[in-house]
């Protein structure tokens, strides 16, 4: 009886921990950004934006606070939104963007709507290497004795 009570009680410890290692295996999905909700909800609120017609105020109402917006140049809101996926240890992908572009002129009146996709995306490659600025370099010797005699009391009053 006692062996067959160690060869359940390490039967139930290998199904436990091979079970939390299946679950550590499976795919999580982070949104990020706005919320579009259902597909139908959204169509709605963009047909009440009309061009030419609707203000900020009333994009504001509708869809609430844009993720950005941009600084220079004519006045856009850009609603974002994203999906990431990840799986155990592998790097996250990006499976899904969605991206809403609305430009205001200068009266604050909505002049475009645009919809962009992943598909819309471009890859940016970029210097992965530190830049370093060549400045003066000083020996710290050179730095503490450099100032010594800038230091003055009366002369550059």
């Amino acid at each position: 009886m006692i062996g067959y009570s160690k060869y359940r009680t390490l039967s139930s410890i290998v199904v436990v921990i091979f079970s939390l290692l299946l679950s550590s295996c499976s795919k999580n999905v982070i949104n990020v950004g706005y919320s579009f909700g259902d597909l139908g909800d959204i169509n709605n609120k963009l047909m009440k934006i009309k061009i030419n017609q609707s203000n900020e105020l009333d994009v504001l109402e509708l869809l609430g606070s844009p993720s950005t917006f941009s600084n220079y140049g004519s006045d856009k809101f850009f609603y974002i939104s994203s999906k990431i996926s990840s799986q155990a240890f592998f790097k996250p992908s990006l499976e899904e963007q969605k991206i809403l572009e609305i430009s205001f002129n200068k009266q604050h009146i909505v002049t475009d709507v645009k919809h962009y996709g992943l598909s819309d995306a471009c890859i940016v490659k970029y210097d992965t290497h530190d830049i370093y600025i060549k400045a003066n370099k000083l020996k710290i010797l050179e730095q503490l004795t450099k100032n010594i005699g800038r230091f003055n009391s009366t002369k550059n009053r």
